[in-house]
């Protein structure tokens, strides 16, 4: 018996018949969903950065704004 079992209406998807895990065995989805996965660790990272930055400009102007005082 075959370890994998196709999933009916979808060609890209087997059941592995031992651990019941369902696969995608089309290699052009899962480099998309790569892809896509690093395209969005990237943009979280932007933003963190971006909103650390604001912080530090915030923290600068507070200090200024004291310092004129």
């Amino acid at each position: 018996m075959s370890r994998y079992s196709k999933i009916q209406d979808n060609d890209s998807l087997v059941k592995d018949t031992k651990t019941k895990a369902v696969l995608n065995n089309n290699l052009n989805e899962l480099q998309a969903y790569k892809a896509r996965r690093q395209a969005t660790q990237t943009q979280g990272s932007r933003l963190e950065n971006l909103e650390k930055d604001m912080s530090d400009i915030k923290d600068m102007l507070q200090t200024i704004v004291k310092g004129l005082k």
